[in-house]
């Protein structure tokens, strides 16, 4: 799937139009639009981090972005519903009237409507929460149960072992 390259947007600054209440430890780039309708009420969170160009439009009712939540880039949210604790939300997607549980990950470029594609990816690769092991250290650790989860994640390992040693981190 091709994302084309967000390009600074020529205000600087944010837009808020209607009922918006940000806490102060909000990070906010610039280019992002915040629209509340009349009757309607948008709500961000403590240590939320809100990447450029992101579109957040509510409508009949109130949407909440719970705290320490990452909306990366580009990223349209309309309607009501709550983005819980901890979500990541990647650049590029676009949500619609979504209620996401706290640690939720939404890859890049996806479209959720009412959690409809949210449902069918937990019910297609489920890593439960409740699955936790303890090392010898007494540390508790999430067991990677999907195959893909493990495939993906050592994946993940083998880019940034490999930009670390273009850093001379390694």
């Amino acid at each position: 799937m091709y994302l084309p390259p967000l390009q600074m947007p020529a205000f600087l600054d944010r837009v808020m139009i209607g009922d918006v209440q940000i806490d102060p430890s909000a990070a906010i780039a610039p280019g992002v639009i915040l629209q509340a309708d009349p009757s309607s009420s948008i709500v961000i969170g403590a240590g939320v981090c809100i990447g450029m160009g992101v579109i957040l439009h509510a409508q009949t009712g109130k949407l909440v972005i719970g705290i320490s939540t990452n909306l990366g880039a580009g990223v349209l949210i309309v309607g009501k519903g709550e983005i819980g604790a901890n979500c990541c939300i990647g650049s590029c997607s676009t949500l619609i009237n979504c209620n996401l549980p706290s640690g939720t990950i939404i890859a890049a470029g996806k479209l959720l409507e009412n959690n409809s594609e949210l449902l069918e990816m937990q019910k297609e690769e489920s890593i439960p929460t409740d699955s936790l092991v303890e090392n010898e250290a007494g540390e508790s650790k999430a067991e990677i149960k999907s195959e893909s989860a493990a495939i993906a994640l050592n994946h993940a390992k083998a880019h940034l072992n490999k930009f670390a040693k273009k850093i001379n981190l390694l």
